[in-house]
């Protein structure tokens, strides 16, 4: 899913293009017919995890079917005008002139007409991809999430090439984006790449217990999902020792998010 020839792809829909929409600074003026026309406006800044503003990103805001893309400004600013009501998805790709592999910025969004939300998203570079093995083969993946998974397990986003490594890079506590809809504590957030790329099986998923909660803690596993705008439960693990442990599956490598059951 990248720009091409000045079309994006819908994001969830394939064979749907839709006309992009150029941005310029923090403000959308555009008025491309058949838009959503709500009164909500969606700005922020896109910065790399040292705080650098990312300039010339590739933006979509999706909802439903409809996508509005647009780029980041010299500062690394966005912002979207006339926002509806309802699940959105945000969407960042580094820009096209970068050599340094970074992953994809996804969040669902529940954004309110007539609302005006600030969302700052960083953008982190991928240093320590893991290889993918040719069994299933349980491997830290980054930022002490453990993922049991083989290269023949990921099945790759439209237009990518099969992966061959996988890399989960965790979010700072500062850094951390909303999780709307999401009961619990957050307790953690990883960007994962190759961004998109399915799991049919699910990927068997464990985590380190970074946060030393006593045995029998429960925490809940949520992944982003493209087409349905939203967090989607994966499962549940427990506090066992040094590891949380459980039936958390992955059906596909994004924004994963861990909270912690309420009391």
């Amino acid at each position: 899913m990248r720009q091409l020839f000045g079309l994006a792809l819908c994001v969830g829909c394939v064979g749907q293009t839709v006309p992009t929409t150029t941005i310029p600074t923090r403000v959308d003026d555009s008025e491309t017919p058949g838009e959503p026309a709500g009164e909500g406006l969606l700005s922020g800044q896109l910065t790399t995890g040292e705080g650098t503003p990312v300039a010339g990103a590739f933006i979509e805001l999706c909802q439903g079917y409809w996508c509005r893309t647009s780029t980041t400004d010299d500062d690394g600013f966005y912002a979207y005008d006339e926002v509806e009501d309802g699940p959105h998805s945000l969407y960042f790709v580094p820009p096209t002139d970068w050599v340094d592999p970074h992953a994809v910025s996804f969040v669902p969004l529940v954004l309110t007409d007539a609302q005006e939300r600030v969302v700052d998203v960083p953008m982190l570079a991928v240093t320590d991809a893991v290889s993918l093995p040719t069994e299933p083969t349980e491997l830290d993946v980054g930022g002490g999430l453990l993922l049991q998974v083989s290269a023949a397990d990921l099945e790759p986003d439209f237009f990518e090439p099969a992966p061959d490594r996988i890399a989960a890079l965790q979010l700072s506590d500062t850094r951390v984006l909303p999780v709307d809809g999401v009961p619990g504590e957050v307790v953690a957030m990883w960007f994962l790449d190759p961004w998109g790329a399915s799991a049919p099986e699910g990927l068997p998923l464990r985590v380190r217990n970074q946060w030393s909660a006593p045995d029998g803690t429960s925490f809940r596993v949520w992944v982003a999902s493209r087409s349905e705008h939203a967090w989607i439960e994966a499962g549940s693990l427990q506090a066992s020792g040094d590891v949380l442990t459980g039936d958390a599956r992955l059906p596909w490598l994004n924004t994963v998010v861990l909270t912690r059951d309420e009391a």
